[in-house]
């Protein structure tokens, strides 16, 4: 899609204000980025899905952890860490401890 805005663009550079066509052009460059944009934002919110639905998945042997997506969740940060049990004393030593990629 990015390329017919490029293309429409530079036809509209090449085209005269007075011609004819020259509203109806600049009317569907309007357009085409309008759908471009939705189209990027739709690829951005699937990926975010994507990255929560991964979490989900790793962390889906621990309780409390079945409703983690929901449509209105995003993923804000991603990294590493430690699961420490409660018999541990929270020392996070122990055979509670498991590390977690991310």
């Amino acid at each position: 899609v990015p390329r017919y805005v490029l293309l429409l663009s530079d036809l509209a550079k090449h085209t005269d204000n007075n011609h004819p066509d020259r509203e109806s052009l600049d009317a569907a460059i309007a357009a085409v980025r309008a759908v471009a944009d939705e189209l990027n934002n739709a690829k951005a919110h699937r990926e975010q899905r994507e990255r929560v639905l991964r979490v989900e998945r790793k962390l889906m042997h621990y309780p409390s952890t079945s409703a983690l997506v929901q449509p209105h969740r995003r993923m804000l940060a991603n990294t590493v860490f430690a699961v420490v049990s409660a018999d541990d004393g929270g020392r996070g030593r122990g055979g509670g401890r498991r590390r977690l990629p991310p």
